[in-house]
């Protein structure tokens, strides 16, 4: 009895090993495998970025310069028809900038994510809406490209969020550095909503940005709930920046 009941005693024990050591292989694959689709997931990012600045500059360096010319040959004579042609250029003139900026924003790379905020927030006033910008970023401090473009395109997913499922409802964005990390809060006072229900939906939005985020070493957290608005923060690292 007693070398029976060591005997299964020893079977159970090898057992608990081996169900530790397949538990633990199962962990470690699903680490790497999360770490390979956050890799794809960057460069998919990237690959994206890239596309956008050449369509945009595609748009405003050979398009737009069409528009332009066009526009000149109209200028050089005067009657009704050509004076309507001078007014539809100039429409299509407009949208060209507009669709290359949100392509990608010429001034990022020119004057600083600071800069770009306070254009994107511009925008969003001329639709009537109400966005404010708070800022205390010094011109001095150079923020790496890789992390304001993060920072503008957080921003931007969170305004249209905002704007669909908060419409009418005031806007705070506010950018500022704290140590070596750079931040930037997204504050609104509409209707809130259930964190557990969004998430459960796979939100695209929510996942895309919390990938950009991390795709440069930061975080993003947000804190919602019905009736009590919405804040989003995001926290990203400002290595090799100059002070």
């Amino acid at each position: 009895d007693v070398s029976l009941r060591l005997e299964q005693e020893l079977r159970q024990e090898l057992e608990r090993d081996k169900l530790e050591e397949e538990a633990q292989a199962a962990g470690e694959a699903v680490g790497q495998t999360r770490q390979v689709l956050r890799a794809l997931a960057a460069g998919l990012m990237a690959s994206q970025e890239q596309e956008r600045r050449r369509s945009a500059r595609e748009l405003h360096d050979d398009i737009g310069q069409q528009v332009a010319a066009l526009a000149m040959l109209v200028d050089r004579t005067e009657n009704d028809a050509n004076e309507m042609v001078r007014s539809r250029l100039q429409r299509i003139a407009a949208d060209l900038r507009k669709t290359s900026h949100m392509l990608h924003p010429a001034i990022l790379e020119d004057l600083g994510i600071a800069a770009a905020l306070d254009t994107l927030v511009e925008q969003e006033r001329e639709n009537a809406r109400d966005v404010h910008l708070s800022c205390s970023l010094d011109s001095k401090w150079a923020v790496p490209p890789d992390v304001a473009t993060t920072l503008y395109r957080i921003a931007q997913e969170a305004l249209r969020n905002a704007a669909k499922h908060a419409p009418g409802s005031g806007v705070q964005l506010s950018l500022w550095r704290e140590g070596k990390q750079l931040v930037l809060q997204i504050q609104d006072d509409g209707p809130g909503f259930s964190l557990a229900d969004v998430k459960s939906r796979g939100g695209l939005g929510l996942i895309s940005m919390q990938e950009r985020a991390s795709a440069v070493g930061g975080t993003l957290t947000l804190s919602t709930r019905p009736g009590e608005g919405t804040v989003l923060i995001a926290e990203t690292p400002l290595d090799g920046s100059t002070y």
